[in-house]
């Protein structure tokens, strides 16, 4: 059948009145966006009933055929209700996910950049320790760190992450008599410090060929390049990574410039994916001097598991203002992380060859379990051997780690944990026993 010109303007004006809901979505999808539609839901069950209506009022045989007139047809009509109905649900859910991202109101505009994102975390810690001399307890971590990233064009962008914290690690000092270390003390937590963590600029020619300038995470391992407390089943990083921006085995941050990318082999949502990291740059605490290295991952899709090899090779210090020779290490390691359903696995090993003092050796393993959707139970060896005592000369600098903990995310953005650890020093009998409720809440 044909409608005429009066079904025609019925169809008009009810396509207009379905875009303009359409257009109006994004600027009010966050009061009530599933609202929304089941109310756009109705407006065209009942447009489908009028149509209806006027069909059987208007239907007539021996109507002309609709190919040789500039009539709409009622399927026509309804054809276009269904994709308006699309594309406003569409929109419906675009502003839903971008709700979800940044909240329900904007707190930062952007100036010329194309896209400004404002984002941060507060970090608190209460440690107490129990040595064969003496226990101790306190609040020793309080960490506020904000997080600014921008994208000033389509392929450049800028991160920035600065630090304001007041934060004291456990430390385990001698007992003269034994020499063992027995003594927890967690040292002044009197002044607050302000620290630029990273601020870098990075350009994106590519996925796999992308050029990152300025103060980066040093890219190996697993744990390291997470970072970020808000991620890690245990703030606490494993021994090889203490004490913080340190150089154990390897600087927690470079500050110099890496090339970097990533790929994926062949198509699909399994597809495996390669990436790679080459840096160079100065440590910290030593300016005079570069460290060079890498890292290539594989990861295989469809299964969670990456697995990474890296090296570096640097000098651990400022030979000019020592006044001594060359202590020139190379680092080299391996790292497997697997997480899959309940199961998140982490695994790490890094060995060094020193010119100046022992060689060392840190790696640890730590198999987690995820119980339903808001707990997550993980155990973690880690074991540290910094070579012999350079005070000494007698003793040999070991310690292994036993940590059993839970964490409880009742928010996504919201961790809370509790964990106990023993620490074990092998070359003597002493230990500590440590207990640490600490919570991470982002923004």
């Amino acid at each position: 059948m044909v409608v005429g010109k009066p079904m025609r303007a019925v169809g008009v004006c009810a396509a207009l009145t379905i875009a303009a809901v359409g257009a109006s979505a994004p600027a009010g999808a966050q009061d009530a966006s599933s609202s929304r539609i089941d109310k756009l839901e109705r407006q065209v069950e009942e447009l489908r009933q009028e149509l209806r209506k006027l069909k059987r009022e208007q239907g007539a045989p021996g109507e002309p055929d609709p190919a040789q007139t500039n009539e709409v047809t009622l399927d026509d009509l309804s054809g276009e209700v269904e994709t308006t109905k699309k594309r406003v649900q569409r929109l419906e859910s675009i502003v839903q996910q971008v709700d979800e991202q940044v909240g329900s109101s904007a707190v930062v505009n952007a100036f010329d950049a194309v896209d400004l994102n404002l984002g941060g975390f507060v970090d608190l810690a209460a440690t107490h320790i129990t040595g064969d001399d003496k226990s101790v307890t306190s609040f020793n971590r309080q960490v506020a760190e904000l997080l600014v990233s921008a994208d000033i064009a389509e392929d450049w962008r800028i991160f920035w992450a600065q630090s304001f914290l007041r934060k004291s690690g456990p430390n385990f000092t001698q007992n003269p008599a034994t020499a063992d270390p027995s003594r927890p003390d967690f040292g002044n937590l009197g002044g607050a410090a302000t620290d630029t963590v990273l601020a870098w600029v990075n350009y994106k020619h590519t996925d796999a060929l992308q050029v990152q300038a300025g103060r980066f995470i040093t890219p190996h391992g697993i744990v390291n390049q997470e970072h970020f407390p808000a991620s890690l089943l245990d703030a606490t990083q494993p021994q090889f990574l203490r004490p913080f921006s340190a150089q154990t085995i390897f600087p927690n941050f470079t500050n110099g410039i890496q090339l970097h990318g990533s790929s994926f082999l062949g198509g699909g949502l399994n597809a495996d994916q390669i990436s790679y990291n080459l840096y160079t740059g100065n440590f910290t605490n030593n300016s005079n001097e570069f460290n060079v290295g890498g890292r290539f991952a594989y990861s295989v899709g469809g299964l969670g598991l990456t697995l990474g090899a890296n090296v570096t090779y640097g000098d651990r210090t400022d030979s000019e203002a020592a006044g001594a020779g060359e202590a020139d290490y190379l680092v080299y390691g391996a790292d497997v992380k697997y997480d899959s359903g309940p199961i998140i696995w982490k695994n790490e090993i890094f060995a060094t060859d020193e010119d100046v003092g022992d060689d060392r050796l840190g790696a640890y393993t730590q198999p987690g379990y995820r119980i339903g959707e808001q707990w997550t139970a993980f155990y973690r060896f880690d074991y540290l051997d910094r070579g012999t005592d350079p005070e000494t000369l007698a003793r040999r600098l070991e310690s292994i780690e036993h940590s059993l903990g839970v964490n409880f995310q009742p928010h996504s953005n919201v961790r809370l944990r509790g964990i106990v650890r023993t620490t074990d020093f092998d070359d003597s009998s002493a230990d500590a026993q440590t207990v640490e409720l600490s919570a991470t809440l982002s923004f």
